[in-house]
């Protein structure tokens, strides 16, 4: 099976230069997708690896400590080993933002996770996301 690198909308630059942001993991090969990215000349460093299921991210870690790992759509149950894991962040599954208890937010800060909802897609979304501390903002279609 081949590695496939699917790389979604803009995350943030974690404040280093050339971020390949978004690597989602398709397939359950994290050493194939993760050989693709470096042999792309992507350090560890400057990427994010997402995926929906959490042994995929914990096999990304056994590869890599530097990359930072994003859990999209988390879950409660297993977000404590995920936060040991470091390096790491997750979204939760509210389509609106508004609708994401500040307690869901407050639980993975407190683990110390980084946070982000789906998706800035607007001006106003994006201000709001600012406001209730979220770490990082994904978009789809800011530009339209």
């Amino acid at each position: 099976m081949s590695a496939e690198i699917e790389v979604q909308g803009l995350y943030h630059n974690f404040g280093k230069k050339n971020v390949l942001d978004g690597i989602e993991l398709k397939i359950e090969n994290a050493e194939a997708v993760i050989k693709a990215v470096r042999e792309a000349g992507f350090e560890d460093d400057q990427v994010v690896m997402s995926a929906t299921e959490l042994d995929w991210l914990v096999d990304v870690r056994n590869y890599s400590k530097e990359m930072f790992l994003h859990w999209i759509f988390a879950q409660e149950e297993g977000l404590q080993q995920f936060a040991a894991l470091g390096n790491a962040g997750i979204s939760w599954n509210y389509p609106n933002c508004r609708e994401c208890p500040k307690e869901k937010i407050d639980l993975a800060h407190q683990l110390g996770l980084k946070v982000c909802l789906r998706a800035g897609d607007n001006v106003e979304d994006v201000r709001y996301m600012q406001e209730i501390g979220l770490d990082y903002i994904p978009s789809n279609c800011m530009h339209e």
